[in-house]
């Protein structure tokens, strides 16, 4: 059994932190700012401790599966996009991909788009077994909180670049997670 222990110090740290933040919003008794400071210390913890979860969870599953093989064009797939994304942040650091993945993760770039390839297997067989789907409504609902979350204001974009088959598909695996 896993467990998760998280520990909130210098909690007057975080007051002094969000005490200008606090008194601009015209918040000015101590008591509510207390009360502030605890919710807001309270929704990160909860967020961590979710994550922390869904990782172990994930890791479980990854330490679980044998992998007989990897689709090959699905792995040329992932290979070009990690490319482009880490290469970015490897040349800041005058690091190859390999090195950065190396000191980041410590696993090679190949090891790096394989393991990503096997999350997003299992996530794609959570959708199937679990019969998880997308309605128009939802799609079109979801659709601009989704391309924020990508890094795109503008949702028409966001389609043109992507198709609405692969934002829906990305869509079923955020809800696998």
């Amino acid at each position: 059994m896993n467990t998760i222990t998280m520990k909130l110090q210098a909690d007057h740290l975080i007051e002094e932190a969000l005490r200008e933040d606090i008194s601009s919003e015209d918040v000015t008794t101590n008591s509510v700012m207390k009360e502030y400071v605890k919710g807001e210390v309270q929704s990160a913890i909860d967020e961590s401790v979710e994550s922390a979860k869904k990782q172990a969870v994930l890791t479980k599953l990854q330490d679980n599966c044998e992998v007989l093989g990897y689709p090959e064009d699905y792995v040329a797939t992932k290979t070009e996009d990690f490319s482009k994304s880490i290469s970015f942040y490897a040349m800041m650091q005058g690091l190859s991909n390999d090195e950065y993945c190396q000191k980041n993760y410590n696993m090679s770039f190949d090891d790096y788009v394989k393991k990503a390839v096997v999350q997003e297997l299992i996530f794609q067989l959570i959708v199937e077994q679990e019969g998880l789907t997308i309605t128009e409504y939802d799609y079109k609902g979801d659709l601009q909180a989704f391309a924020d979350k990508m890094g795109y204001s503008d949702k028409s974009t966001f389609v043109e670049k992507y198709g609405k088959d692969k934002i829906v598909k990305n869509m079923l695996l955020q809800q696998a997670q």
